[in-house]
């Protein structure tokens, strides 16, 4: 059976070449967009464990009075309302996967898509947001 295929491949390189050319870019691109179509949530205790590994980008969403009242820890307040007419101003931070804050989790479901689909990168957002933050007794940065 092995010998067959071999000998089919050594006869039709060119055919081979392609479908093993083919194989290696799926695979490629399922590796680079697959938190894309995954997870989109993250809970409070899973995203400490990402910022803690310095994996992702918080950008808290709600208003600057809300944001200034309290925060996560390195968060880059971006109103959504900003989001939402100019999604280029997250392209500075578009290294690493993005997780939207709210305040409760429900706002950032509407820009998630948008902004996914417009700078093609990895958008999530904190499930339950700033309330479910708060409820797990996480802390928030009072300036």
């Amino acid at each position: 059976m092995f010998s067959e295929i071999l000998r089919f491949c050594q006869q039709h390189w060119l055919l081979s070449g392609g479908f093993l050319a083919s194989l290696v870019l799926l695979f490629w691109y399922e590796r680079r967009y697959q938190s894309l179509r995954g997870q989109q949530n993250l809970s409070p205790a899973q995203l400490v464990q990402r910022m803690n590994r310095d994996e992702v980008v918080v950008i808290d969403i709600r208003d600057k009075e809300d944001f200034q009242k309290g925060h996560i820890l390195g968060a880059i307040h971006l109103s959504a309302k900003s989001l939402e007419t100019n999604p280029e101003k997250l392209k500075p931070h578009t290294r690493k996967p993005i997780v939207l804050v709210c305040q409760r989790g429900t706002t950032t479901e509407r820009l998630q898509k948008t902004l996914t689909q417009k700078l093609n990168v990895a958008v999530q957002s904190l499930e339950g947001g700033i309330t479910a933050w708060k409820e797990a007794d996480l802390p928030l940065i009072n300036p």
